[in-house]
């Protein structure tokens, strides 16, 4: 399947490790971007390799959108507000939460749309750049980058880091993806 987009990006608290305080749309989706943290050990026995393990240790995820409303951006990074409406960004660490969004694929003409959801991760305070307007604009979005941590099954203990599923419509994704994210 090829990647033709990307929509919906969404963001909910973590209350406990499988469930969410009232999930949020973080904005309109402009990228994101995954890397895998693995593990790359090898057993050696009678001079050759006898076991390998490549298992998922965590992975970072960048993520911008085209404008971070400040309610979404004070929820996921965890700023204070005042009565007055001032944000304050003070040292405590942004709160674990879960985030996904719509990679919008085609297979042989046809549109799919795949939910992701990353269920445990805690992003961090972007780095910001301003630049006076030139002869041309120069687009700035944000981009958050979080670290995945594994969200553990209470059933079988195994560490989850990403669930995804892939629908024929972008509305039953965004179904799907409002459960996870506790969105009505």
């Amino acid at each position: 399947m090829a990647e033709i987009g990307m929509q919906y990006p969404v963001w909910a608290e973590m209350a406990t490790e499988s469930t969410y305080s009232t999930g949020m749309v973080m904005g309109k989706a402009v990228s994101a971007n995954l890397n895998w943290q693995k593990e790359d050990n090898e057993l050696y026995g009678d001079d050759a390799v006898a076991e390998t393990d490549q298992s998922i240790t965590g992975y970072t995820l960048d993520l911008s959108t085209t404008y971070l409303e400040e309610g979404v951006e004070s929820a996921i990074l965890g700023l204070s507000v005042d009565n007055s409406g001032e944000f304050t960004i003070t040292d405590d660490d942004p709160p674990y939460g879960g985030c996904g969004y719509i990679r919008v694929l085609k297979r042989n003409g046809t549109r799919m749309y795949k939910g992701v959801w990353y269920p445990k991760l805690q992003f961090s305070h972007p780095n910001e750049t301003s630049n006076t307007k030139q002869k041309s604009i120069n687009w700035g979005t944000p981009t958050l980058s979080g670290k995945g941590l594994a969200a553990y099954d209470g059933e079988t203990g195994k560490a989850k880091f990403r669930q995804q599923k892939v629908f024929t419509t972008l509305s039953a994704a965004k179904t799907w993806l409002n459960g996870k994210a506790n969105i009505s």
